[in-house]
């Protein structure tokens, strides 16, 4: 049946941990005592603190401040900074929040989307789901080694021949972190994080006597590109959400995490520094003077202050593209080998991709054919091409994870978490009013090149082809099965 490859949900349902913090309880009550894993009854969380949270949130969704030349090409600094504020107040912020509080939902477990799905629309509706994020997420981690290889060649076309050993490099040195424990790759991001942002302090230090020119940019928007026009807002729209995506593949760590202190804290001061870097990275190369803002301007406007910025940048831009990727491959990895954990009875996928390697528990034969897949994509696809599609693939796992939220705020009576939206029912609605005009915007920039639309529908039923082949092989798919998908997990689906 296809309930029964979800059957891994019921044993985290049937886990003995549990805290109450229903509606009618200030949501501050869950942070109230020691953020020890003593101070909630049963939560055995792992070794992630704060710090590593912090780390690998800012890894997964911002890495540096690369990317952020699109924007400013597109509209213009003064539209790009309001761009990246609003996409923080009514983006990012809301998603942290909604995110947090479907990760503490009792009992804790890393079937992140997948586990929410199920609890909200029910097991059909999760496992149509979980398919769904194993299709987006394959084609979204190639985005990553073909840009970092491209920053490379539009610096200079001389760098052209590292094309190739970019793109590799980065997919092979993704796998290799990731057969640490978790712990140790989150301590590997954070030195990384820190070598990315270092030469941008030194070129903002040394900028200070031209930032009257950045100012002067930012409001007068006499850069190349400045002004906001009808035909130019999608583009914009689009590329903010992209920089500031991946909230919700973090829903893979729940038990990683020390206490659920650590996680709001972790996750909220990723969001204020991700967005620090955006603005005071772009601040600086503005003061650089007008410049032509195409990818890995950064790098050029940095060099201006002094030479040797502009090739440690470049690197580093590479760096940055490498942390995305790592730190996805993380969340990826996990979820695929869920999937696939036999005595979990998760039968989605084959059960050779649930074996751990001795020692760290990272999951070696999923990061293995995640990785030989990644070698293929960046063999033959762009990055242009993939962006678009695996965008309009993570659409469908918004809306269900919204939908999944509401269900268990508003319509489930009796549902525990460790933290709640703060404001109880009224924050959620606040939560999901910023939301619902955000996705309906995001999927209509991503509906808008019908090549992307036919791509994205092929490389779902795709997935689910062979899904459903491997549960028939199994003798677990039946009509009766069929039958049992009800109106609201059919309603859920029809949003993609």
């Amino acid at each position: 049946m296809l309930s029964d490859p979800l059957l891994a949900m019921e044993s985290c349902e049937n886990s003995i941990y549990t805290i109450s913090t229903q509606d009618t309880l200030p949501s501050s009550m869950a942070l109230s005592s020691s953020s020890s894993e003593s101070s909630h009854d049963g939560f055995r969380g792992g070794g992630l603190r704060a710090k590593h949270v912090a780390a690998i949130a800012f890894a997964l969704t911002s890495a540096g401040p690369f990317g952020i030349e699109s924007c400013v090409r597109t509209a213009g600094p003064a539209w790009c900074l309001v761009g990246l504020l609003c996409t923080f107040v009514f983006y990012t912020f809301p998603e942290i929040l909604m995110t947090s509080e479907l990760m503490m939902v009792s009992p804790v477990c890393n079937g992140g989307v997948v586990y929410w799905v199920k609890r909200g629309l029910g097991k059909p509706a999760a496992a149509f789901v979980s398919l769904n994020m194993v299709a987006y997420a394959v084609l979204g981690l190639a985005t990553y080694p073909t840009l970092a290889a491209r920053y490379f060649k539009d610096i200079d076309e001389g760098y052209t021949w590292l094309t190739p050993v970019v793109c590799y490099g980065v997919v092979l040195l993704g796998f290799v972190v990731n057969l640490f424990n978790l712990e140790f790759a989150t301590s590997v991001y954070m030195v990384m994080l820190v070598a990315i942002l270092v030469p941008f302090a030194i070129g903002l230090g040394l900028s200070w006597g031209t930032w009257h020119v950045a100012v002067d940019a930012i409001i007068a928007t006499r850069e190349r590109g400045a002004g906001l026009t009808a035909e130019n807002v999608n583009l914009l729209i689009s590329t903010m959400l992209w920089l500031n995506t991946g909230w919700d593949a973090l829903g893979g760590l729940a038990k990683e995490v020390s206490s659920p202190r650590a996680l709001v804290v972790g996750l909220s001061s990723s969001a204020v520094a991700g967005l620090a870097a955006y603005v005071v990275c772009m601040f600086g190369a503005l003061a650089a003077g007008p410049g032509p803002w195409n990818d890995g301007y950064l790098a050029v406007a940095y060099g201006r202050f002094w030479e040797p910025l502009e090739p440690i940048i470049v690197v580093m831009g590479a760096v940055s593209n490498f942390l995305l990727f790592a730190s996805s491959l993380s969340c990826v990895s996990r979820l695929i080998q869920a999937m696939a954990d036999p005595e979990l009875g998760l039968q989605l996928l084959p059960s050779f991709l649930a074996q751990r390697m001795p020692g760290s528990g990272a999951p070696a034969t999923a990061l293995f054919a995640i990785s030989a897949l990644e070698l293929l994509l960046v063999s033959g696809f762009d990055f242009e091409y993939l962006l678009q599609v695996s965008t309009l693939l993570h659409v469908f796992v918004f809306w269900a994870t919204l939908a999944s939220f509401t269900q268990l705020r508003f319509r489930q009576q009796g549902v525990e978490r460790l933290w709640g939206v703060p404001g109880g029912r009224w924050g959620a609605a606040a939560v999901l009013c910023a939301r619902v005009p955000v996705l309906t915007l995001l999927c209509a920039c991503a509906c808008a090149v019908p090549s992307v639309l036919i791509g994205a529908l092929a490389f779902n039923f795709l997935f689910l082809f062979l899904a459903v082949g491997w549960a028939w092989h199994r003798g677990g798919l039946s009509m009766s099965a069929l039958r049992e998908l009800d109106s609201d997990a059919l309603a859920a689906l029809g949003t993609a």
